[in-house]
């Protein structure tokens, strides 16, 4: 079965890949959308794999509970 897991990350690359790693098998695909204020070099050089993808379309998602733009960026993400 195929297994697409969207992942918003802001910070903690090292984090994001070890999570990556647990979750990885031959039906996964990762595609990370990184906040616009985070460095997206420091998350490349450590996050990496075959089937792991940044969305080059990048915008803030404010960190707070419940926020709408967290929901419309994954709707927006999902519909392509």
């Amino acid at each position: 079965m195929i297994k697409n897991y969207i992942i918003l990350a802001h910070k903690a690359p090292e984090q994001l890949q070890r999570m990556i790693t647990q979750l990885d098998d031959e039906d996964a695909m990762f595609f990370i959308h990184l906040d616009a204020k985070a460095d997206l070099t420091a998350f490349e050089q450590v996050v990496k794999g075959p089937r792991v993808q940044f969305i080059t379309q990048r915008e803030h998602c404010l960190p707070c509970e419940g926020n709408p733009s967290l929901l419309t960026r994954c709707r927006s993400l999902c519909s392509g």
